[in-house]
Order: C-alpha cells, then structure tokens, then sequence
C-alpha cells in the first residue's frame, strides 16, 4: 500500500549531499513530495526531513540504503504519533468586496491565521501546522480568489527525553 512516510536524516554540510541522497530515493521509485534541510545545534550538521510516498517495504529498503551514504550520519523514520509536524504555507488572496473581506477575516480568526500583508483589494495570509490543518484552510478558502501559494514543505522532530536525542547525534560507526 502506497503511504507517506517522513525521514529525518543528520547530514554534514557537504556538496552534493543532497543530490546523493534525493537520487537515491527516486531510484527506487519513491515520489519525494517535500524536502526541507536548515542548520543543526553542532556545526557542519544539517537536518533534512524528507516527506515520501510509496510503499512500506520500498520505503524501509531506502532509509537503510541512505544509511549508507557516507555524509550521512544518522537517518530516523518518524511516526505520526511520535513526532511533531509542521508546515508554513503563505497564501496571496485577491479581494473583490466587502463581503469577502468579511469572511476572510472570519477564517483568519477560526484557523488562527496571521495577516502579514493587507491592502484594500488583497491580503497575504500566514498559516503554520499540519499539512491536514493547511489543507483544510485551503479547502474553506478556495471559493476566494487565491492568487498564490507558497508552502515550505515537512518540517519535524522527534517527541522523545533529551537521552534518546542524544543517541541520534552519535555518529554512525565506521
């Protein structure tokens, strides 16, 4: 059964780290559907969450030959129940009327959005949370004339005591 999995990896700042590793999963034939990749607290360590879909046993076959790639030192499977998972999507909306701007301001209120811009006939909204949660804003919304959208992809981490997370920062053996 196709499903989306998030896999977190910690990679050193390398050229070509990532391109090493995104070939490699499409390769396999799994769809990447969002990479995100920022600084860690130790130097030269960056994180990349990858968002992708495919098959289980395709997907498990993956996060252990990623595992593999010199530059990368740790690759982790997250679970929904055991992860915090966030998404930022900016979204540009035309507004043609008063009505419009009404309601806009009623779903910015219900979804707790921010207004980072407003203007007489637009506004650029700012929504943080699940990919579920942006989804459904958009659906409520989608009767307005949403000029543009910008969403950052997949970020996440692990819920988990600081002693496990220590574990996830030791280098793999060589």
């Amino acid at each position: 059964m196709r499903k989306t999995h998030i896999l977190s990896l910690l990679a050193e700042d390398q050229p070509r780290v990532l391109t090493r590793i995104t070939g490699l999963v499409a390769r396999q034939g799994l769809n990447i559907e969002t990479v995100t990749m920022g600084k860690t607290l130790r130097p030269g360590i960056s994180r990349i969450i990858l968002t992708i879909s495919g098959h289980d046993s395709v997907f498990r076959r993956t996060e252990q030959q990623v595992n593999k790639i010199f530059d990368v030192m740790n690759v982790s499977g997250f679970t929904l129940e055991r992860s915090i998972v966030k998404e930022i999507c900016l979204i540009h909306v035309a507004l043609r009327s008063g009505k419009e701007k009404t309601e806009l301001m009623h779903h910015v209120e219900t979804h707790k959005v921010n207004i980072v811009d407003f203007t007489p006939h637009s506004a650029i909204l700012e929504i943080a949370g699940s990919p579920r949660e942006i989804e459904a804003f958009l659906t409520e919304i989608d009767h307005l004339d949403i000029q543009d959208i910008s969403r950052s992809g997949v970020t996440a981490i692990m819920k988990q005591s600081s002693e496990e997370y220590d574990c996830t920062l030791n280098e793999k053996e060589e």
